[in-house]
């Protein structure tokens, strides 16, 4: 089954028709096998319109602009700085297609019909979390880890197109790409800049009491310690 058959799938509860482009770049190869493509879908919610994309490399900023002027304490410089680091550190423990390549991190961007982005999805590998693992524990167990386990780092949607429903289709379509990768867990954290229990409650997200860690999650069960210097709370989901 395509990426395009999950998502559609996932939408058949949305009021409205669904949209998802996958541009043609190198993102694209690990979506569709050459003549697996199928005409792109149109999602319409609410009377608002957008198009879910892969955006290309080079646009990736304008995705982190998004984000810092959306979430409250996010630098678009430190979070590429950070994402950078983390990624080459960790690339061992990375999960990797049938070629061998790593898979890069889900980037997703939602934009209106006049072409403006208007919200945007980041979700990657826990990449801290496999180098605690895989430098002090086990390595073939980290990529294990890394395998089933997606960490979802940011989603943001202007203030405009707040209460359409299209946050939920852009987490969604996150969901449904780490799927297709292997994953079977999404986790996250939230304070009371970047998120509220309700949104991801509604979409099937397990919370966390306030400072209290992730649950073991099988068939690892890793456990992480809540880290002192945030206040906010763990959530999860099994895809």
């Amino acid at each position: 089954m395509g990426v395009d058959d999950l998502l559609a799938r996932e939408y058949s509860a949305l009021k409205g028709t669904a949209r998802i482009q996958f541009p043609r770049h190198r993102y694209q190869q690990r979506f569709f096998r050459d003549g697996e493509g199928k005409p792109p879908m149109t999602i319409t919610n609410s009377g608002n319109p957008w198009t879910i994309k892969v955006p290309a490399e080079h646009r990736l900023h304008h995705l982190r602009k998004l984000f810092q002027k959306e979430i409250e304490g996010v630098s678009a410089k430190r979070a590429e700085q950070t994402e950078t680091i983390s990624r080459r550190d960790a690339y061992d423990y990375v999960p990797k297609d049938e070629r061998g390549q790593a898979f890069p991190a889900i980037w997703l961007g939602a934009y209106n019909v006049t072409e403006h982005l208007v919200g945007a999805l980041y979700m990657h590998t826990p990449y801290e979390e496999l180098l605690e693992i895989g430098n002090g524990f086990d390595r073939d167990f980290a990529k294990g880890v890394g395998k089933v386990r997606r960490t979802l780092a940011s989603i943001a949607v202007v203030e405009d197109m707040q209460r359409t429903g299209l946050g939920t289709a852009l987490l969604t379509a996150g969901e449904s790409q780490a799927k297709q990768e292997g994953a079977i867990w999404v986790t996250g954290f939230m304070d009371e800049r970047n998120g509220t229990p309700e949104f991801y409650e509604s979409n099937g997200y397990n919370i966390q009491p306030r400072n209290i860690a992730l649950p073991k999650l099988e068939p690892f069960g890793v456990r992480e310690l809540h880290p002192g210097y945030v206040n906010g709370q763990w959530f999860y989901k099994k895809l």
